[in-house]
């Protein structure tokens, strides 16, 4: 059962986007850097849902494109078209920050990615950036601002609750 309680700020976790999208292209091969955003995003609202706290810290923010994660653009927008990876293996520095990725996400984070992955994997880029991109946090959040976990969480809750 899905706990309806929002937390208004989230405790560090220490898995990263990179650990998440590493696991992605791991196990259902390369794909586009707008295709896995919008994965690792519709991830992290299911994850938020479900559990109340964030899959991963990274934020997203509203582009033009839709959401967008600056961190997991800076380390992969060099390596434009499909993402391996080696890709993101061989891209650890982010912003002054170094990531090192894991071999593995826990099996709680596993079960979202696949259940999230297998629904929307063979949707194509536009499609997925026009799902994130018409879902009411992406619109409230005014362009090239952090989209909040929070309205993220409600959104998701509200399309975990509804589908029950």
């Amino acid at each position: 059962m899905i706990k309806l309680e929002i937390k208004k700020t989230y405790n560090k976790v220490n898995t990263s986007i990179i650990d998440v999208a590493n696991y992605i292209v791991k196990t259902y091969g390369a794909t586009s850097l707008i295709r896995l955003q919008k994965l690792c995003y519709i991830c992290q609202g299911i994850y938020l849902a479900a559990y109340n706290e964030p899959m991963f810290d990274e934020d997203f923010k509203v582009w033009v494109n839709g959401v967008s994660c600056e961190e997991l653009v800076h380390m992969l927008q060099p390596n434009i078209g499909i993402i391996t990876t080696e890709d993101i293996e061989c891209s650890s520095d982010c912003f002054g920050k170094e990531y090192a990725v894991k071999e593995d996400i826990d099996d709680k984070r596993k079960h979202v990615v696949d259940d999230v992955v297998n629904v929307f994997y063979d949707n194509s880029s536009e499609e997925l950036s026009f799902f994130t991109s018409t879902q009411l946090p992406f619109l409230i959040t005014p362009k090239k601002q952090i989209i909040e976990k929070t309205n993220i969480a409600k959104y998701y809750k509200k399309l975990l609750t509804s589908s029950e």
